[in-house]
């Protein structure tokens, strides 16, 4: 099967940006399939905001050959809200004319999300009479349903959604798509690059004291991940004992006074930091279906974070504590009742291991192909 993916942001060289798809994709490739990315870049983020320039072509490598990555230059203006829709039409058609120009073979359209990549694989199959599906990651849907986006969604062959809950949201917005055409896929994780290690071994190469009890957190440094929720509570139990690792970036910077590290770290490195860690903490507010939680689930790590329901195809209370991410008192409860009980959490460790092999991305990536062969036809 020839399979054109449309997408935002495709990670170049060492960016982490979207790496989640990328892999996605390679999987995609590695099991058979013919596959071509289109991915615009914008001009404006470029120039004014530091983004790494892409080339027009590049291919990626995957242990199956290699497939190629388009990426047209477009004008955006998303600091102008009225003016965003500009901005998506102008990239609907670069990517038009790149299908065009360079005479790209396909069989299906695979959209990583609806705003933008949605609405251009519509104008695609308007233009080629070829099936589309479309990936439902998001934390919100941030769009107006106008008459584009009614016809996009209800045009689509069928849709990827990363949780039950994002399924429900998605019918609430377009009453006319059936059950049928929505398949339900948690996000995945790479077994090559989560998988659990020796922790007095990494510790030992991270320079981390062996009796620390470790904390990590994986997200952007803003409000819906709870970042400085987490700090606050770790300030409040006051305990030398305790310290935490950060990653990621964003405007929230925290300050508790036993941070071990704090920063970005390159996507491939981060499994040596989940794996020196005791827990994993996310007071996150929404979310689609969370990667973080789940490349820690696959380093066998104890969950606590939220109790919405866009958790519930995820954690399970055999290795996880749900919590309300908005207290701070429950966060601070949830990491003092594994602090104190290190048989419940290496018990919830064991589970989380045991758990995690429902996850695997390989497994994922058969599904939503044998969704979309199904529903092709």
């Amino acid at each position: 099967m020839k399979i054109l993916v449309i997408t935002n942001n495709y990670p170049f060289k060492e960016s982490n940006n979207n790496v989640f798809v990328k892999q996605l994709i390679d999987k995609f490739h590695e099991n058979g399939n013919e596959v071509t990315v289109v991915s615009p870049q914008s001009l404006t983020n470029i120039w004014f905001r530091g983004k790494r320039r892409r080339p027009y072509l590049y291919n990626v490598n995957t242990q199956k050959g290699s497939y190629k990555v388009y990426s047209p230059k477009y004008m955006s203006f998303s600091t102008i809200p009225f003016l965003s829709s500009i901005a998506t039409f102008l990239s609907s058609k670069a990517t038009l004319k790149t299908i065009k120009k360079e005479k790209i073979k396909f069989d299906v359209i695979y959209a990583h999300f609806i705003k933008g990549p949605g609405t251009t694989a519509y104008k695609i199959y308007n233009r080629y009479n070829k099936p589309y599906f479309i990936a439902l990651g998001e934390s919100t849907f941030n769009f107006k349903n106008n008459n584009i986006m009614d016809k996009t969604l209800s045009n689509a062959s069928g849709f990827v959604a990363v949780s039950t809950e994002m399924k429900e949201r998605i019918k609430k917005t377009n009453q006319k798509i059936e059950n049928c055409k929505i398949t339900v896929q948690s996000n995945g994780f790479d077994s090559k690059l989560f998988y659990p290690l020796d922790k007095i071994s990494i510790r030992k190469e991270l320079n981390i004291e062996k009796n620390d009890f470790l904390i990590s957190f994986v997200g952007g440094f803003i409000d819906r991940k709870g970042i400085l929720r987490l700090d606050q509570a770790l300030k409040e139990i006051n305990n030398p004992n305790i310290k935490a690792i950060y990653i990621g970036n964003g405007s929230q910077t925290p300050s508790y006074k036993n941070i071990i590290y704090c920063g970005n770290v390159l996507h491939e490195e981060i499994n040596k930091y989940l794996n020196a860690s005791d827990i994993f903490v996310l007071p996150t507010l929404n979310e689609g279906s969370c990667n973080a939680i789940i490349e820690a689930i696959a380093c066998g790590l104890p969950i606590i974070s939220s109790n919405k329901a866009f958790n519930d195809d995820i954690l399970d209370d055999s290795y996880s504590v749900r919590i309300d991410s908005m207290s701070v008192e429950e966060i601070k409860s949830a990491i003092l009742k594994l602090y104190d009980n290190p048989t419940i959490k290496e018990n919830m460790s064991k589970n989380a291991l045991e758990s995690s092999k429902k996850f695997d991305l390989n497994i994922r990536a058969k599904k939503i192909i044998d969704f979309i062969k199904n529903n092709s036809l």
